[in-house]
C-alpha cells in the first residue's frame, strides 16, 4: 500500500527517503512560501521553524540560492503532525527519531507505529492521571461549597473535617 505524504496533491506517493523537489500535478503548481508565511499559517514563530529545520525535523524545507528557506504547501501538512507529536509532550529527540523513520518510507512503518503506540500509551497514562485530578479538584469544590452553604448568618464559615 502506498505511503501518502502530507498534502501530497498526488495522493498514491510513495516516500523512498528522498525529499521530492518542488513539482507541478496537473494544472495545480505547488508554491514556495516563506518562512513567514508558514509561521503565519501555522501559528509557530519563526524562530521556532528554524530551530525545528537545525534538528532536522522538517525534512521537506529548500533552500534557495541566497540561503533563505523555502517551504512548499506539503511542509504544512508535516508540521501540522510535528504539533501534534509537540502538544503531546513528545521529546524532540523522538520527534527526530520518528522524521528519520518516515524519511525511510515503507521499510520502516513496523517502527514508526511502534514509536507512536509507545508515545501514545503514555501519553493516556498521562491523560489518566490528569483525569484523577480533575475528579479530586471536583470533589473538593463540591465540598467547599456546601461549606459555604454552611456558613454562619455573620458569614463566619465553620470549619469540618
Amino acid at each position: 500500500m502506498p505511503v501518502r505524504m502530507p498534502g501530497d496533491c498526488t495522493h498514491n506517493l510513495v516516500y523512498t527517503g528522498v525529499v521530492p523537489p518542488f513539482h507541478e500535478c496537473e494544472s495545480e503548481t505547488l508554491m514556495a512560501l516563506t518562512i513567514g508565511k508558514v509561521a503565519d499559517a501555522t501559528g509557530l514563530s519563526i524562530h521556532t521553524l528554524r530551530y525545528y529545520d537545525e534538528l532536522g525535523l522538517l525534512p521537506q524545507v529548500k533552500r534557495a540560492d541566497n540561503g533563505h528557506r523555502l517551504f512548499d504547501e506539503d511542509v504544512l501538512g508535516w508540521i501540522n503532525i510535528i504539533k501534534c507529536l509537540r502538544a503531546t509532550q513528545m521529546p524532540l529527540a523522538d520527534m527526530q527519531s520518528y522524521t528519520r523513520l518516515y524519511q525511510q518510507g515503507l521499510a520502516a512503518v513496523s517502527e514508526q507505529r511502534a514509536l507512536l503506540e509507545a508515545h501514545r500509551q503514555e501519553v493516556a497514562q498521562r491523560m489518566a492521571e490528569v483525569e484523577a485530578a480533575i475528579r479530586l479538584l471536583d470533589d473538593k469544590i463540591a465540598y467547599l461549597r456546601e461549606v459555604a452553604a454552611e456558613a454562619s448568618p455573620e458569614g463566619e464559615v465553620q470549619q469540618t473535617a
